[in-house]
């Protein structure tokens, strides 16, 4: 069903009255739009120079401003595209397991008509599989289990937000940390997935995280370890008790969840995923000896980093409440 897009002669007139009255014909820039719609800069840029080439939209000095010409969305348009997108996808799939000729069904899907089969690829010739030696394989993966994941702090905060904004002070922020592993590599990830879906550290996990720490230069070693409180998973929680346990650190529930908030990767851009988390969290005194944090570097655990914006708020209170320094350690960078 098509979605049709009209602006009204008179919003138009309306809102290039708006610019003039501000002295020059400026339009909403890329940072307004993001905080107004959800949408990764990639994606809405994209969308953007569609709404150009079909008029709808004009690019003038600060950002876009609505022409007022009529656009409707071609939905079956889009339907055939994402109909071909997805049978190019699952030829892909098909190529790696079909038994005929691979530069046959290559040319076949390119409408050769003279395709047949080459005589050279491994299909035409049986060439066998290569068998692997079982020690190179382990030593490849003891290779990428020891490389390391630096997580990079964050220093300034989304623009278009009201709060919060501008830089992050060093004060606030936090330091440099490390993750165990990526999304979908060959070192880690097999193990760490099937501790996320199962919600429960295993010793080779928690081996692997003691190799990463012991391997990671701090400046000043963490003398108390923490966790970011999660509402729908006790993996951080178990993480941090543990990695305490082994480096018998004490271990205390700093941080709160003020607010359950929504799942971050449900979220498209910077702007709303820091607005998400801002309100989320907070430093429970009450559970801390003294009602205050103690004294030394922290280590906080998580699951899993995205976009960074959960470790920097949840930093971001801890500095704020007193906390030397914040070392973020997560399971897997996405």
């Amino acid at each position: 069903m098509s979605m049709p897009f009209y602006v009204s002669p008179e919003q138009v007139m309306k809102d290039r009255a708006d610019y003039a009255r501000k002295g020059i014909a400026r339009g909403r820039s890329l940072v307004a739009l993001e905080s107004a719609v959800d949408l990764r800069r990639a994606r809405l840029e994209t969308l953007l120079k569609i709404l150009d080439v079909d008029g709808v939209v004009e690019r003038v000095p600060g950002g876009v401003v609505r022409t007022g010409v009529p656009w409707e969305h071609d939905g079956e348009r889009a339907a055939r595209i994402q109909a071909a997108r997805d049978a190019e996808a699952e030829a892909m799939v098909t190529y790696q397991t079909t038994g005929g000729c691979l530069m046959e069904f290559l040319r076949t899907a390119l409408d050769d008509p003279d395709a047949g089969p080459c005589g050279r690829c491994t299909s035409c010739t049986g060439m066998p599989a290569i068998d692997l030696d079982p020690a190179v394989v382990a030593a490849a993966v003891d290779h990428l289990r020891a490389v390391e994941v630096v997580l990079e702090p964050r220093r300034a905060w989304p623009r278009g937000l009201a709060v919060p904004k501008g830089n992050i002070r060093p004060a606030t922020r936090a330091e440099a940390g490390r993750a165990l592993c990526r999304v979908g590599d060959d070192g880690w990830w097999p193990l760490v997935e099937a501790a996320l879906a199962g919600d429960e550290v295993g010793d080779d996990v928690l081996g692997g995280i003691a190799g990463a720490l012991r391997r990671w230069g701090w400046e000043q070693r963490p003398a108390w370890v923490s966790w970011v409180p999660s509402s729908s998973s006790t993996l951080p929680e178990q993480l941090a008790r543990r990695i305490g346990e082994l480096g018998h650190l004490p271990v205390h529930a700093a941080l709160v969840r003020t607010r359950p908030g929504r799942p971050q990767r449900e979220l498209g851009n910077s702007t709303h995923r820091c607005s998400n988390v801002w309100p989320a969290f907070a430093v429970d005194e009450g559970s801390l000896p003294g009602g205050a944090l103690p004294p030394g570097p922290v280590l906080l655990l998580d699951d899993t980093y995205d976009s960074g914006w959960t470790i920097t708020v949840a930093a971001h209170r801890l500095r704020e409440a007193g906390a030397e320094a914040v070392l973020p350690f997560v399971l897997a960078r996405r």
